[in-house]
């Protein structure tokens, strides 16, 4: 009976964070295809906290492949928050996340 009840609160927390995920790429592309290479765009940092949740979340109601892919691209656009330029190869991160998140909703 527990274990029927953890099982839908999983999956309830699943379907709950894969409603966010499209909102979230949408957010992240424009602010990205926007952004000055040396600066982050106003809002960033809620982008940032948005995506750093994502890494952590993903993985435990089974969309491993979306942590993983959050992950590397919030590590490749820490120092863009900084205020400096993103790390090579963010934009190959970001459509990885994209993949995993399309590949996680099917």
């Amino acid at each position: 009976m527990a274990s029927d009840a953890l099982e839908d609160r999983i999956r309830q927390i699943r379907l709950r964070l894969e409603g966010r995920l499209g909102d979230l790429i949408a957010n992240l592309d424009a602010a990205l295809a926007s952004a000055p290479a040396d600066a982050a765009p106003e809002g960033a940092f809620d982008l940032y906290t948005r995506l750093h949740n994502v890494s952590g979340s993903a993985g435990p109601v089974g969309l491993p492949e979306v942590g993983d892919a959050a992950r590397a691209l919030e590590e490749l656009l820490t120092p863009w928050l900084k205020g400096g330029p993103a790390l090579d190869g963010w934009r190959e991160a970001f459509d990885g996340l994209k993949a995993a998140v399309a590949a996680g909703s099917r």
